[in-house]
């Protein structure tokens, strides 16, 4: 019976595409782990649509410092791509390029967003910080032009050089994360790949997540 079961689960894990193995290969570690009794309990609780801790949890690592400000991303055509603004980034990671990431994507209507920040330091990755956000991670996700856009607009919130800013973006359909920062009186973009094995080291790094799709 158990073989079984595992024959099943593994011809359904062909099926998911990088970004969900990713993360189902970080629940299975959680399941066999040292709390593996409370991480099973509370996985039953999600799957019922009840309310876990993993909701409280991600309150009490993430909060959002633009609360009152009126923050959007303007309607976009998605012709604008990173590699091609060094008018706006005096330093442009070439990764980018090596990553075929010099595509345009589709146009984009005007979104409001907002900005949230890490308030307890300590083990947390690229990837599960944005599932602190407790919803779907495409829905998340901004296109090239978008980041440039917000970018443009509100460099006073990449604040200064002690803080980085992350954005989750999809290309190639693949999910990478744009890392953004100030640096030597520039902005520098740096591509990252959206893994549980990137820590982030930055003492207080900012978020930009589409508001409306935010569930916490």
């Amino acid at each position: 019976m158990a073989e079984d079961m595992l024959g099943k689960v593994v011809r359904k894990l062909v099926d998911f595409p990088e970004e969900v193995l990713v993360v189902i290969f970080e629940l299975i570690k959680r399941l066999l782990g040292e709390n593996c009794l409370e991480w099973f309990m509370e996985l039953k609780r999600f799957m019922r649509k009840e309310k876990c801790w993993l909701e409280f949890y991600s309150m009490s690592i993430i909060e959002c410092i633009s609360l009152g400000e009126s923050l959007t991303i303007d309607a976009v055509n998605g012709k604008e791509t990173i590699p091609g603004r060094k008018d706006v980034f005096s330093f442009i990671d070439p990764d980018f390029d090596r990553r075929g990431l010099y595509t345009s994507d589709e146009s984009t209507q005007e979104i409001p967003v907002d900005v949230y920040t890490i308030k307890k330091q300590g083990g947390v990755t690229l990837t599960g910080l944005f599932l602190l956000f407790w919803c779907d991670l495409s829905k998340l996700s901004f296109t090239q032009n978008q980041v440039i856009n917000f970018v443009r607009k509100y460099p006073e919130w990449l604040e200064s050089e002690s803080y980085t800013a992350y954005f989750l973006m999809r290309a190639n359909d693949t999910l990478f994360v744009a890392d953004v920062k100030k640096y030597n009186g520039g902005i520098y973009v740096y591509l990252r790949k959206f893994s549980f094995e990137w820590y982030i080291a930055e003492r207080k790094p900012r978020v930009i997540v589409p508001k409306a799709n935010v569930k916490i």
